[in-house]
């Protein structure tokens, strides 16, 4: 009893916010070792969080005629909702498949059942054109989390219709080839400057790292093929658009109550048309400064008539085109 008094008890608490689960082990211990311990799992209800998935359906082949049902399940407050679809497009009206939606009992230590939801995609007979990569996104004001994974139904192979693909100037881009049919020998991308490191395919993605205008834009071909030696084939336009970029701006030095000056902003580079806008200090800037703006087709200029001390303060240039966005910023400071 004695080296029981002198016992210490040890307790480490590990937190998962994003869970709102809290895990505390307590042990008892004396110079002898352990004499005991215990668990105790406490639920958390955050304000607010992220959704975060708890169970996601996996790559699956199936039979023509079966009944699918994909399921996918998250926590988040306030309760996410879910969207899915097939192949990066939603899932059109005449697929067939039914999409249910509904907050369920959470399994123990998932939060409560408000914040806890679950969402089914079913399809009471498939049919080889239900094949495809299937995605399933849960999104809260907080944010979003998505998975994604192939359905498999036997048949030949096909290859869906592809929308014009939009890539950046020196950004990656990402393309899918939406195919259907199983089983698959290969799913090959061929288009482009050939060969080339910048390339990196793997099940049906082809990615291309720092986009090149000159090389990489034009016709991609994604063709897919059977072990039995069937072939489908795709073409995709891809069209490589470059952002603005803008010349340094600055004002004179020393400028001075009562002088007069302009602040030029102007495009070097990039696809047109382009749009331009100011902002002082992060904020429109007032009328009450009186300040005039002129510009033409790529570039935009500030007038100052009277400099006072109110004009003082940070300017910046932002522009925009179908391709991204630019600024630059001077700093205007009156003596």
């Amino acid at each position: 009893q004695q080296s029981l008094h002198k016992a210490i008890c040890f307790c480490i608490t590990q937190h998962s916010p994003s869970l709102y689960i809290s895990v505390t082990q307590c042990s008892l211990v004396r110079e002898a070792g352990v004499v005991g311990s215990f668990k105790r799992k406490r639920l958390k209800r955050s304000p607010d969080s992220r959704p975060e998935l708890v169970y996601t359906f996996i790559e699956q082949a199936v039979q023509p005629g079966s009944q699918v049902a994909l399921k996918c399940s998250a926590v988040g407050e306030p309760p996410p909702r879910f969207r899915w679809s097939l192949d990066g497009q939603p899932i059109p009206s005449h697929h067939g498949a039914v999409i249910t939606e509904g907050r369920e009992s959470s399994p123990t230590g998932l939060g409560s059942g408000n914040n806890y939801v679950l969402s089914t995609l079913s399809v009471n007979s498939a049919r080889v054109e239900h094949g495809g990569r299937y995605e399933c996104r849960a999104t809260n004001t907080h944010g979003s989390v998505a998975h994604a994974a192939r359905l498999n139904v036997y048949g030949p192979p096909y290859i869906r219709a592809m929308s014009l693909v939009k890539a950046v100037a020196g950004s990656e881009v990402t393309i899918w080839c939406p195919y259907y049919g199983f089983p698959i020998d290969s799913v090959k991308w061929e288009g482009g400057a050939g060969t080339d490191p910048r390339y990196q395919q793997m099940d049906g993605q082809l990615t291309i790292t720092n986009v090149d205008r000159n090389r990489d834009k034009g016709s991609w071909t994604c063709s897919v093929l059977t072990p039995g030696g069937e072939l489908a084939r795709r073409e995709v336009q891809v069209t490589v658009v470059s952002p603005p970029v803008l010349s340094p701006i600055v004002f004179p030095p020393g400028l001075r109550a009562g002088d007069r000056s302009q602040l030029t902003c102007t495009v070097t580079s990039g696809d047109m048309p382009v749009y331009f806008s100011w902002l002082k200090d992060q904020m429109p800037i007032s009328s009450a400064l009186q300040v005039d703006e002129r510009g033409a087709e790529f570039y935009s200029m500030l007038l100052f008539k009277s400099l006072t001390a109110a004009h003082s303060g940070i300017y910046t240039c932002v522009v925009t085109n179908t391709a991204g966005k630019a600024n630059m910023s001077a700093e205007l400071a009156i003596k």
